[in-house]
């Protein structure tokens, strides 16, 4: 059940390499206010481009780390019930045993619970 959790290790990685595509974006952003800035119109466009292919790219990761992240939880959440063995194996009998147990109990707590709030 734990090696379940490897499965968030990619997820990780590509959240890492979404933020460090988001820096590159506010570079090339910096990058392109100073171009203005200064007044040099034949850097724009490679600067423009590298924002552009950046933002693609963070996007990309982002999602692939977040689709990793929803099949690795459902696989570990929903999962972990289908793979775990159940600590012994009940009996018919001990299931009716169970039950009565429980019965009783409910039965117990209304008769008290009544005892305790008279009406009127």
């Amino acid at each position: 059940m734990r090696a379940a959790y490897f499965l968030f290790l990619p997820a990780w990685f590509f959240l890492a390499l979404s933020i460090y595509q988001g820096i590159e974006v506010q570079r090339s952003y910096v990058a392109y206010l100073v171009a203005v800035r200064a007044k040099i119109s034949d850097r724009i466009g490679p600067i423009a481009q590298n924002m552009n292919n950046a933002t693609q790219s963070q996007i990309k990761w982002l999602e692939f780390g977040l689709c990793v992240l929803r099949y690795g939880s459902s696989s570990t959440l929903g999962g972990g019930c289908l793979l775990t063995k159940p600590a012994r194996e009940d009996t018919e009998g001990d299931r009716n045993e169970n039950f009565s147990a429980w019965v009783g109990d409910l039965h117990r707590g209304y008769w008290l619970w009544e005892a305790n709030n008279p009406k009127g």
